[in-house]
C-alpha cells in the first residue's frame, strides 16, 4: 500500500488525494488498488455537485405552492422508476407531501406504471393529455410540498421540434429539470442528447443504471462532459434503496477513467 500510495503521488502530485483504497488478490498475490486523483481535480468537483447536500433546496419564496422536478432523457434510460426512488427515498424528497404528473402518455403501459407506483405509495398521481388540464392537476396538487415530472424519452434528432408533451412541460413550469441518462452511454452520444434537450432548461445531470457500470468507471468523465450539477446518481432495481447521494460516487470514479486499450498508462491508472 505504502509502494502504490508513493506512486500516486509521483504521478499527480504530492496533494493528490485518495479516493479509495483496497487489497484484491491476482493471479495469487495480494495487491493494493487505489482510487485516486490530483486535488485540483476534486475541488472542481466539489464546486460542481451540490456537494454535502443532496436534499433540495429551501422553497422558491418566489412562486406559491409545490416544487416541481422534471425527469427528461432518451427512451429506456429508466425516469420513471428514477421518479419513484426520488419520491422516496431518503437522500431526496422522502415520500412526505408528494406528488406526481406523468407526461409519458405515449409509450404502451407507461401510465399503468406509474399508477401501480402511485397506489402502492399513497401519492395523488396527474395524468395530463392537453394544455388545458394542465391548470386543474396543478390545482389539484397543490397542498404538496414537491411534485415529480416524468416524461417521454425524447431522440437528439428531436432538437428545435417541440411536441405536446414539451408545450405541456412548459407550461407547468418546474424549477428543476434532470437529464436523466445510463451512466454507461457514450459520452458523445449523453452530450448529443444534452444538446438535443436544452431547449427544456436542463438544470441538473442524473445518471442511472449505475449498477450496469463496473467499480463506477467512467462517471466523473461523464458528469464533467455534461457540466451540470449531480445530486443523486440510481444504481438499481430496488425501491426506494437505489437512490444515493452523487457525490461520493463520483469522487471514487474519479480515478477510474476510460482507458485506450492502447495506452498501458491508462491502464495502469486505471488499475
Amino acid at each position: 500500500m505504502k509502494e502504490a500510495m508513493a506512486q500516486v503521488r509521483q504521478a499527480m502530485g504530492e496533494d493528490a488525494m485518495i479516493l479509495s483504497s483496497r487489497t484484491v488478490s491476482e493471479n495469487g498475490e495480494r495487491v493494493a488498488e487505489i482510487s485516486a486523483a490530483p486535488a485540483k481535480a476534486v475541488d472542481s468537483f466539489r464546486i460542481a455537485l451540490n456537494w454535502g447536500s443532496p436534499n433540495l433546496q429551501g422553497p422558491d419564496v418566489t412562486r406559491l405552492g409545490p416544487r416541481y422536478l422534471a425527469l427528461v432523457g432518451p427512451p429506456g434510460a429508466g425516469k420513471t422508476l428514477t421518479a419513484v426512488k426520488v419520491a422516496l427515498s431518503s437522500h431526496a424528497l422522502g415520500g412526505e407531501d408528494v406528488g406526481l404528473i406523468t407526461l409519458d402518455t405515449y409509450r404502451v403501459g407507461a401510465v399503468d406504471e406509474l399508477q401501480t407506483y402511485a397506489e402502492l405509495a399513497g401519492f395523488p398521481l396527474e395524468v395530463i393529455y392537453h394544455r388545458r388540464e394542465v391548470e386543474g392537476a396543478l390545482a389539484r396538487l397543490r397542498h404538496c410540498k414537491a411534485v415529480l415530472i416524468d416524461t417521454p424519452g425524447r431522440t437528439p434528432d428531436a432538437a428545435g421540434r417541440l411536441g405536446p408533451w414539451e408545450e405541456l412541460l412548459r407550461l407547468i413550469k418546474p424549477h428543476e429539470v434532470h437529464l436523466v441518462v445510463p451512466a454507461g452511454i457514450r459520452i458523445d452520444v449523453a452530450v448529443a442528447y444534452k444538446r438535443g434537450l436544452e431547449d427544456l432548461k436542463l438544470t441538473h445531470l442524473l445518471p442511472s443504471k449505475l449498477d450496469h457500470v463496473p467499480g463506477d468507471l467512467g462517471l466523473a468523465d461523464l458528469v464533467e462532459a455534461i457540466g451540470l450539477p449531480t445530486r443523486w446518481v440510481a444504481d438499481g432495481h430496488e425501491v426506494p434503496q437505489d437512490l444515493r447521494p452523487a457525490g461520493p460516487r463520483i469522487l471514487t470514479s474519479l480515478g477510474r477513467t476510460v482507458p485506450d486499450v492502447d495506452d498501458e498508462e491508462a491502464k495502469q491508472a486505471v488499475s
